[in-house]
């Protein structure tokens, strides 16, 4: 049964599309990047962050290849939706909610699978005790075979016809749940925003202010807008809306204050009003300083805080009851304590503090990065299922290679 243990272990391996260069996986922690572990360490030599800026004036980390500017871009902009759920109570309260859908179903699914698997070869081992040796091992490893194939066709016949994920088919309930939890994410509100409209604009103006240091990013930007669907502008435009090109300047601690809120879409709209009337060049100073004393939004719900003060409260009683989400305990205590130097809140409005963070995601994933043991193939598995990633198409025509290679 390696073989079989082989192909699982390589569905688990999340395969991103051509036209996506990076995706941080934000419940495993995983940067998954669309290119080898060779290319990603020959373009590493050819720059490197200023370690010594926390100003915003930064050397790009962009390699003069305009392909490679494309994947630090998108790396950087991945890199930013970890900095949103370490840093704000919305993104990271989410996530958590996410963990503690997943986990238990997944550990009950497991305890269900393995007391079926001991059942079925205790079974097998009955049936053919009157097989000589020889061919004892040979007919069971061929029942395997052949009642997984039956599990995958029972799963093809039961997938949806536009999904080909292998554990959409296997785990229905567990996604519908997680759909749910999805839902209020891409809700628009009376503006016409979403939360997935400021999480992704805030990542775009950020991954251009830092890759695109050393030029006119503004500019760049500007140009290539048109580039990306609504869901990445719509942020952008509600800002550029009220405070024309200031919207620049007022877009990431309007965001980065608004994902403190229970209702961030609701939030967004009064922090970048706020913002706008402040003197140009003080919209940190005047963002920072109501992160510092955070108002009373009604229409936005309920004040969550940090990151860390959302991760404070799940410590209580009934959280206790629950696996709890801890992956980012030591930085996001780092944080507050300002070990680098710097806060949630810079990191959110300063391209320049990444310089100074000492820690990053759990790890980068290439395409070709060996799958490991223990925890990293755990973490793997987790962003293989919330990404949906596992074919089960491409598993069942493995499988039929593996028992009848050509």
């Amino acid at each position: 049964m390696a073989e079989v243990s082989e192909l699982l272990k390589r569905q688990l391996i999340p395969r991103l599309p051509p036209e996506t260069l990076a995706k941080f996986e934000e419940v495993s922690g995983l940067m998954f990047l669309n290119v080898t572990m060779e290319e990603m360490l020959a373009a590493g030599k050819l720059s490197a962050p200023d370690p010594g800026s926390v100003s915003g004036e930064q050397r790009s980390i962009a390699p003069k290849n305009e392909d490679w500017s494309r994947i630090f871009a998108a790396i950087n902009h991945e890199t930013y939706h970890y900095f949103q759920l370490i840093g704000t109570g919305y993104q990271f309260r989410h996530v958590s909610k996410v963990w503690r859908t997943l986990m238990p179903r997944l550990i009950a699914h497991r305890w269900a699978q393995g007391f079926r698997d001991r059942a079925n070869l205790i079974r097998l081992l009955v049936q053919s005790r009157m097989l000589p040796g020889w061919y004892r091992k040979a007919w069971i490893a061929s029942e395997k075979y052949r009642r997984i194939q039956n599990l995958y066709a029972r799963l093809r016949a039961s997938a949806k016809p536009d999904d080909p994920s292998l554990f959409t088919a296997l785990l229905p309930r567990l996604y519908a749940r997680l759909d749910e939890l999805d839902a209020p994410r891409r809700t628009r509100n009376a503006q016409g925003l979403s939360v997935m409209d400021l999480l992704e604009g805030s990542a775009v103006v950020y991954q251009y202010a830092l890759t695109y240091s050393n030029q006119d990013w503004r500019s760049l930007l500007e140009n290539d807008w048109s580039d990306f669907d609504d869901t990445y502008r719509r942020a952008f435009d509600f800002a550029r809306a009220v405070c024309d090109r200031r919207a620049y300047d007022v877009i990431l601690p309007a965001v980065a204050l608004a994902l403190r809120y229970e209702r961030p879409a609701d939030a967004y709209p009064w922090f970048v009003r706020r913002l706008t009337v402040v003197p140009p060049g003080e919209e940190v100073a005047a963002a920072r300083a109501l992160a510092e004393n955070p108002s009373t939004l009604y229409e936005a719900g309920r004040h969550l805080g940090t990151a860390w003060d959302v991760r404070q409260r799940e410590r209580r009683f009934p959280y206790l009851l629950c696996g709890n989400f801890r992956f980012h305990d030591n930085i996001m205590k780092k944080l507050r304590d300002r070990t680098w130097e710097i806060s949630e809140f810079d990191l959110l409005v300063d391209p320049g503090a990444s310089a100074r963070l000492g820690e990053y995601p759990r790890n980068f994933i290439t395409r070709d990065f060996p799958v490991g043991s223990g925890d990293s193939v755990a973490h793997i598995g987790i962003a293989s299922i919330l990404l949906r990633s596992a074919s089960l198409p491409l598993a069942t025509r493995e499988l039929d290679h593996m028992i009848q290679p050509d």
